[in-house]
């Protein structure tokens, strides 16, 4: 159910428009892009997005940013289209790490929804949607860089590298770090 209100107060139109809708909820576990020492690595959520600007994209980022290797992991299927998951294991500050994320095409609702404005951490999910049909995260794709100038966060590397059974190239220069956080959350469920 869709409302809109218009109201005149003291010669001023204000207008509200607000929307009551019932979504069914799953639940699902992942990891913030915030480490220990604060700084973020980059997290990037594409849902529903052709994989061609999804590669230009991220090339892009590579070249603008310095970054090293990107990580693309097929996060859903639906009849909509592919959703997408981006990794690059570079540690940024907050504020230079948020603007890159509004930066990019990624979600509108990823980009603009640090999770629980922790610093603008934003989350990427691991595992499977719980009351679902959608799958844990695959890895899809590597856009190799022949860039690697900034520390890595070692709590992220061995995470992914445990969880998907992947090798992440170009680790030698990171944080020392091993820890990282998990958060289980509520998302809409999407079939």
């Amino acid at each position: 159910m869709r409302t809109i209100f218009n109201i005149n107060l003291f010669g001023i139109d204000i207008g509200f428009n607000f929307r009551i809708q019932r979504k069914d909820f799953a639940y699902a576990i992942g990891t913030y892009s915030m480490c220990s020492d604060g700084k973020h690595v980059v997290y990037l959520d594409y849902d529903n997005f052709r994989e061609e600007w999804l590669f230009d994209e991220m090339k892009h980022l590579i070249k603008e940013h310095k970054l090293s290797d990107i990580y693309i992991f097929s996060s859903s299927e639906t009849k909509k289209g592919r959703s997408f998951h981006c990794i690059c294991f570079d540690k940024f500050k907050a504020r230079e790490y948020n603007d890159l994320v509004m930066g990019t095409n990624a979600d509108v609702l990823f980009r603009n929804n640090s999770f629980f404005d922790l610093q603008n951490a934003r989350v990427l999910r691991f595992s499977a949607k719980t009351n679902s049909q959608i799958n844990r995260p695959k890895l899809y794709k590597v856009i190799r860089s022949k860039y690697s100038i900034r520390p890595k966060s070692l709590s992220h590397i061995l995470f992914y590298e445990r969880m998907f059974g992947i090798e992440i190239k170009n680790k030698e220069l990171n944080d020392g770090k091993n820890d990282i956080g998990i958060i289980k959350y509520a998302t809409i469920k999407k079939d």
